[in-house]
């Protein structure tokens, strides 16, 4: 079974070995440095950025005793590295930063004070404030700042970007109660502050090949709903680049992400809501419900619809859309024509993704409403 939860996914990818590394501020040279440290046993890791630049510098080495000893950038890297001698003091640590060339500047770090939440923030602030306090401190020292202006289907929108890593996303200007406008903005803003620390976890981990690129498109605003597909392509140091899409479906209502089951339901009984995600308690009954029901109802609808599509290949480098297990969890998103939904292909057929005819029809979706009970076309 591929179980695909791209939107969040390249959070495993921060630094971090334990719940709760050490969160440090201070200076190297003049100066002032963020420096998270993780360690365990005689082993540390860790990353620091430049008040600066706020952009990680990956760390690994050893903890003896009081002596602390990280090499600064890819711990694979051939060529010499940068690295911090580090010795405790009380509760911070001291010590010189030695460049590869010899150069050395004096280092000197202490317990990260955390600032509490300014006023207007977030669910997703609150969450990094209590669980990564080194995310938070970069995004405290990184707001958001009002970008290009747009509409969509009469709606005006007015886009906010991070300046580190140029990533963004729109906010409601017009249209809606003001109640509703409030929660839909807040839940665009908490998205786009959770692919920002996405993007500085992959910068972390991809050396000198890093990339990371994403282009956000609004697809449908109704009384019911809004809806936004996000596209991604990224190089976060593993063999090889790669991509996907991420639909952001939020209730009107609510200012709440809906997930699939809330909006279409082909099981037994009352609609259930399903939390999402490889790690929640529901998964187990998530991947039986959509192998058992959701999946064979798709391939039949699709078959129906768009049987020269649905044909399996005579090649195996021809895409198959055939296969089940490709709409086991798709991304998906609203249309003015209905429910898009977006296969799922190994990275070598990654190529197939995205064809613009799998979309379901209103009257498809609304003959199966899911939980939500939406208002739908």
């Amino acid at each position: 079974m591929k179980a695909k939860y791209f939107a969040l996914a390249l959070w495993a990818l921060a630094p971090m070995l334990n719940a709760a590394p050490e969160v440090f501020t201070g200076t190297l040279g003049k100066l002032p440095v963020v420096v998270e440290i993780d360690a365990d046993g005689d082993d540390a890791t860790g990353r620091y950025f430049y008040e600066k630049f706020h952009k990680d510098l990956p760390l690994a080495g050893t903890l003896k005793g009081n002596q602390l000893v990280l090499a600064e950038g890819d711990p694979s890297a051939e060529t010499p590295q940068a690295q911090l001698l580090l010795q405790r003091d009380g509760e911070g640590w001291a010590g010189q930063w030695q460049g590869a060339n010899g150069k050395r500047l004096p280092v000197s770090l202490a317990r990260a004070q955390i600032p509490p939440l300014p006023e207007g923030a977030g669910a997703f602030m609150a969450q990094q404030r209590q669980e990564a306090p080194y995310d938070y401190l970069r995004l405290l020292q990184t707001p958001l700042k009002p970008g290009k202006q747009s509409a969509f289907m009469g709606y005006s929108l007015q886009w906010l970007q991070e300046p580190v890593t140029g990533l963004s996303m729109p906010q409601l200007s017009s249209g809606y109660t003001d109640a509703q406008r409030q929660r839909l903005n807040a839940a665009l803003r908490d998205r786009l502050l959770a692919e920002v620390v996405n993007w500085h976890s992959c910068q972390a981990s991809g050396g000198s090949n890093f990339d990371y690129t994403q282009s956000v498109a609004p697809t449908y605003f109704s009384a019911s709903v809004i809806s936004l597909n996000l596209s991604t392509g990224y190089d976060c140091g593993g063999a090889h680049p790669d991509s996907g899409d991420a639909g952001l479906n939020l209730s009107v209502e609510t200012g709440q992400e809906l997930t699939l089951e809330d909006v279409l339901w082909l099981g037994q009984g009352p609609a259930k809501h399903y939390e999402q995600g490889s790690e929640s308690k529901d998964f187990e009954a998530l991947s039986q419900y959509r192998d058992d029901q959701f999946v064979p109802w798709v391939l039949k609808v699709f078959k129906r619809l768009h049987p020269a599509d649905m044909k399996a290949p005579q090649s195996e480098d021809d895409c198959d859309y055939s296969d089940a297990s490709v709409w086991d969890f798709p991304s998906w998103h609203f249309t003015d024509k209905g429910l898009y939904l977006g296969p799922y292909f190994a990275r070598v057929m990654r190529a197939c993704e995205g064809p613009e005819w799998s979309i379901l029809p209103w009257a498809e979706v609304k003959a199966h409403p899911g939980a939500a009970k939406l208002a739908l076309p």
